[in-house]
């Protein structure tokens, strides 16, 4: 399989309940109202958020789940929406190195950059430590 180039980020979180829908979300239909064609996809199982994110972007989304799926089937889906789009999107899920395969496993494995999403209510400094914890917990995860 030749290499395809399409510009992809995995929008993740430090838990669940954080916004990743919501901020795919706007992202899609951000660009999508600009003309271009987005690609979104949500890593792991799951029903509500795929129907949300695809009323923003106006393409089906489709699971990238490692452990149920494997290495070959996400690369496969990962390659033919990078022949086909402007823009890739993954919402991961839980937390971003939860999970058997998490979706850091998944950031790692194909090398997309994470935009993490941090609710910061209620926090000062502490902000910066999580956001570095994030970024740096895992060498070699592009951030």
């Amino acid at each position: 399989m030749s290499t395809r180039q399409c510009p992809t980020l995995l929008i993740s979180a430090p838990a669940s309940a954080q916004g990743k829908t919501t901020i795919t979300a706007a992202l899609a239909r951000h660009y999508r109202q600009q003309g271009k064609n987005v690609r979104v996809f949500k890593i792991g199982p799951d029903f509500l958020d795929p129907m949300i994110l695809e009323q923003a972007s106006g393409q089906p989304v489709y699971q990238l789940d490692l452990w149920m799926c494997g290495e070959q089937h996400c690369r496969q889906l990962l390659y033919k929406a990078a022949g086909e789009s402007d823009l890739i999107l993954i919402e991961g899920v839980m937390g971003l190195f939860d999970g058997t395969t998490s979706s850091a496993d998944l950031a790692e494995l194909f090398g997309i950059p994470v935009l993490a999403i941090i609710n910061a209510t209620a926090m000062a400094q502490t902000f910066g430590a999580l956001a570095h914890g994030l970024a740096t917990y895992r060498v070699g995860l592009p951030f």
